[in-house]
């Protein structure tokens, strides 16, 4: 009986410890406070915290929340005002306007602030709405903060996020990974989450008429990129490397039209083994040196940036 109670609380502390990595708290929007809403989420930041605490609306815009157990037909899952979405995970998401007159953002603080020149692996999903919403656009993105943020605006949030993806996401099927790492300076303790560019800076595709976009937001991630596993899903689009694991050198095949790229390796412990600059896309790069283990290839240039873990025998 003993040793059934040692195994248990083994397997609870590792449990435990695996769900703290994320940072991020009611990521998935699980937890609300109503189901019975039956208005759109208000305005200001408390009264959209008091849904899906500790999240807030930092504008006066109001960003939505859905979930199956709300029985309004506006904010039901999988159909609701918005479109047909079942969420990423679990029984929740948020949703806003990302281009048109006005703009919605979520912000939530996180369980810990981060820590100075720590790399920190970032990741959320979005679809595109399949109603009402005839745009579908680039720059939906993440910023961090030091403080609470809070503006009494509809409109642009004048902040420049550190992960932003370039592409236009138009699938309003399938969820879509926006990610990236975010190489922090330290004290950073909140995360807001939008398109923080105006609609003149922001690459579109017309689908009708109506120029407004909207997404479903789900599943936010921040964490240190030391606990992230090697099979965890990644952004590696356009990026490929080769072979994996590898031993004494491996291939880097970065598709782009940037006339060059940064590149970093970053270890478990998160320090930086490697920083190079390069002007062709494939390149094969000597690892002899390294200690084996888990590493992230981190590729950065004008456009986008793009992460993927390796392992080095």
């Amino acid at each position: 009986m003993i040793k059934r109670h040692i195994l248990f609380l083994f397997l609870l502390f590792q449990f435990i410890t695996k769900a703290q990595l994320n940072l991020v708290p009611n990521p998935s929007f699980e937890f609300i406070t109503n189901c019975n809403y039956g208005a759109a989420i208000s305005p200001g930041g408390p009264i959209w915290a008091g849904y899906a605490p500790p999240w807030d609306d930092p504008t006066l815009a109001s960003p939505d929340l859905f979930n199956v157990c709300v029985t309004v037909p506006m904010y039901c899952i999988p159909s609701n005002s918005q479109g047909f979405q079942i969420p990423h995970t679990g029984n929740g998401y948020a949703g806003g306007v990302l281009y048109g007159n006005s703009r919605d953002y979520i912000q939530v603080p996180l369980d810990s602030t981060l820590v100075a020149q720590g790399y920190y692996c970032v990741s959320f999903y979005v679809s595109l709405g399949g109603l009402g919403c005839k745009v579908a656009n680039n720059n939906i993105g993440m910023y961090f903060s030091d403080t609470h943020i809070y503006s009494a605006t509809m409109g642009v949030l004048n902040y420049t996020p550190q992960i932003n993806d370039t592409n236009i996401v138009s699938d309003s099927v399938n969820w879509t990974e926006i990610s990236g790492v975010y190489h922090a300076q330290g004290g950073e303790h909140y995360i807001v989450i939008g398109n923080f560019y105006p609609d003149s800076l922001t690459d579109t595709i017309l689908i009708g008429t109506h120029l407004q976009s909207y997404y479903y937001i789900d599943d936010v991630s921040v964490m240190r990129c030391s606990d992230v596993g090697v099979g965890e899903t990644e952004n590696a689009n356009g990026l490929e490397t080769y072979p994996n694991p590898a031993n004494a050198t491996i291939t880097i095949n970065y598709k782009t039209t940037s006339k060059k790229y940064k590149l970093k390796i970053i270890d478990a412990l998160g320090n930086e083994v490697m920083n190079k600059e390069y002007s062709t896309q494939a390149n094969t790069i000597n690892i002899n040196e390294l200690p084996p283990g888990i590493y992230l290839i981190y590729i950065n240039d004008e456009k986008k940036s793009l992460t993927k873990r390796f392992i080095k025998e």
